[in-house]
């Protein structure tokens, strides 16, 4: 468990960085998807502001897989079809 919440800056981190360079991430955007769903695994609910931050048209180069993987994580989020391992909730 320590292990993943250490990892949660971590990803927070890649998924700033894809916000920041769409064109540079793979076109089927795999990586997007995993790190979303392991983000919303592991601390459940605290995920959506950074998930939400893949939802809107207006980021430059944004991609429709992206927002279509962040529609999947928020719906799967808001019906707790994910793990929360955070100790703190």
């Amino acid at each position: 468990m320590d292990e993943g919440i250490a990892a949660v800056p971590v990803i927070i981190q890649k998924l700033a960085w894809v916000r920041e360079h769409p064109e540079e991430v793979a076109f089927s955007g795999t990586g997007v998807s995993v790190l979303l769903d392991v983000l919303a695994s592991l601390i459940g609910k605290d995920a959506l502001p950074y998930v939400e931050q893949f939802l809107s048209d207006d980021s430059k180069g944004e991609r429709k897989w992206t927002r279509s993987y962040g529609h999947r994580t928020k719906t799967w989020i808001e019906r707790g079809d994910v793990f929360g391992f955070n100790p703190f909730f």
